[in-house]
């Protein structure tokens, strides 16, 4: 497999941030804030870094056009990476939110029977907290954009990745 720029600042914004949050706790740093703090830098990463640039100096105007043909067929065999992370992140936050609003118009049981219906019987009694306060709701919500935003993004890259030849 070839890599060009991009798949080596893909790796570079994805593993580096990845490795730290692994390595953290053997280097003394732990604790859900610094986990978000690791997660935000590596979003912050996805969303700085460069795109492709494709120059077309010094070519003849018949070179020129296959240049553009071809451009316009890589672009129709591919997926916007930001686009589409920006569109996981959304849904996963909207179903956080979705989450939020059964937990807010439910009781407690029937909040554990729904989750319990979605998981297969699983029984989630002893893990759902009802009494979640809002500064850590909003967390949730950040913390479940930038994570889809990222899976979304990982998705579109590996598949431009697999499509190339």
């Amino acid at each position: 497999m070839k890599f060009d720029k991009h798949t080596l600042w893909m790796i570079i914004g994805c593993g580096l941030p990845l490795l730290l949050i692994f390595i953290a706790p053997a280097l003394g740093i732990s604790g859900s804030v610094s986990i978000f703090i690791f997660i935000a830098a590596m979003f912050a990463i996805h969303l700085l870094m460069p795109m492709h640039h494709h120059g077309g100096h010094g070519h003849t105007h018949e070179q020129k056009i296959l240049i553009n043909k071809l451009q316009k067929q890589e672009i129709m065999n591919t997926i916007n990476i930001k686009k589409f992370g920006l569109a996981f992140g959304i849904t996963g936050a909207l179903l956080y939110l979705g989450c939020i609003l059964v937990m807010l118009t439910t009781g407690p049981e029937a909040t554990v029977r729904f989750f319990n219906s979605l998981l297969h019987g699983l029984d989630s009694s002893s893990i759902i907290r009802t009494d979640i306060p809002v500064w850590e709701a909003l967390l949730g919500i950040a913390e479940t954009f930038i994570l889809s935003w990222l899976v979304g993004a990982c998705i579109a890259a590996f598949y431009n990745i697999s499509v190339r030849k």
